[in-house]
């Protein structure tokens, strides 16, 4: 059996693929799954700036025999908006475009004693989709740059961390789990001592960090994402890869909107007959800003 374009369109818009292509592709990234998790990211309405309050209370004890107090403490309410970035694709497939897909999910279908049908191969379609989308977007979330005149680019976090962190140029260190353990030293401890601290690396990093410290602990061994001569631990960011940036940071520093179920998203598909083609195009929103960069250490390890 084979398939024909223009009739998979009916199948991708019913696919439980589509239906969690947004959701999955969107807060399923490593980061925005974690900063979700964590409070950190929100919904907010695709092409507007949406606030972030986050409230920040020091406070003064005084004696408590006494009866009138005085109002010492301070509560400071800290407001940023962040722009939720609108964005789309749209994806064109003609016939010979797809026939390699086609083939490997026969086999596939096979070995799982199925039959290929135009229904799978919908499926297969919009998961291939869906895992493009979530990685282009982690990295997005991390490195992105918006660029004068192309207006689907946004800043990533790195890019807005450029100036106002801590300082962390002075760590030391000739290995890289010793530069790690020197740069936690140069954090403020009252930021390291949340139960949100977390230092983000990319995956790269990260092996190269498990590699030398092999040998350094053979007879006491941590939990895989705990950071070695620290308390601290990871978060393995695959949007970090290649930047050789690692990033010392609260979760509620980190902040995102997304809008993924509003008037103004979609997901598509339709075949244009005269071209012979299937299209799937999607609208979504996403936007991410650091708050109190004065609390968040980007170590540079190139």
């Amino acid at each position: 059996m084979s398939y024909k374009v223009n009739t998979l369109p009916k199948h991708i818009l019913v696919s439980d693929e589509t239906e969690k292509f947004l959701t999955e592709s969107i807060l399923g990234g490593s980061t925005i799954d974690f900063l979700s998790d964590n409070g950190a990211f929100a919904e907010g309405q695709i092409g507007s700036y949406e606030p972030v309050n986050i409230m920040k209370t020091d406070l003064i004890y005084q004696d408590g025999r006494i009866c009138s107090l005085e109002s010492l403490g301070d509560v400071a309410l800290t407001q940023t908006d962040i722009y939720v970035k609108p964005l789309a694709f749209m994806q064109s497939y003609c016939k010979a475009d797809l026939w390699p897909l086609w083939s490997s999910e026969v086999m596939r279908a096979k070995k799982s004693a199925k039959t290929m049908d135009e229904i799978l191969f919908a499926d297969a379609i919009m998961a291939s989709l869906k895992q493009a989308n979530k990685e282009q977007l982690e990295r997005n979330v991390w490195q992105g740059k918006e660029v004068a005149g192309q207006s689907a680019t946004f800043n990533g976090f790195l890019e807005q961390l450029k100036t106002g962190t801590v300082d962390l140029s002075t760590a030391t260190g000739t290995k890289l789990y010793e530069k790690i353990i020197s740069a936690y030293l140069l954090m403020p401890v009252a930021v390291t001592s949340n139960a949100d601290f977390r230092i983000f690396i990319g995956t790269e990093l990260y092996n190269q960090y498990v590699a030398e410290i092999a040998p350094l602990n053979l007879y006491n061994k941590l939990e895989p994402l705990a950071v070695f001569g620290t308390s601290a631990t990871f978060v393995i960011c695959d949007g970090l890869a290649d930047s050789k940036k690692i990033v010392f940071s609260r979760a509620r520093n980190l902040q995102g909107k997304g809008d993924i179920t509003s008037e103004g998203t979609e997901i598509e598909s339709f075949y244009v007959e005269k071209e012979d083609t299937m299209y799937i195009r999607g609208r979504f929103g996403i936007g991410v800003k650091p708050v109190f960069v004065q609390e968040i250490g980007v170590l540079d390890v190139a």
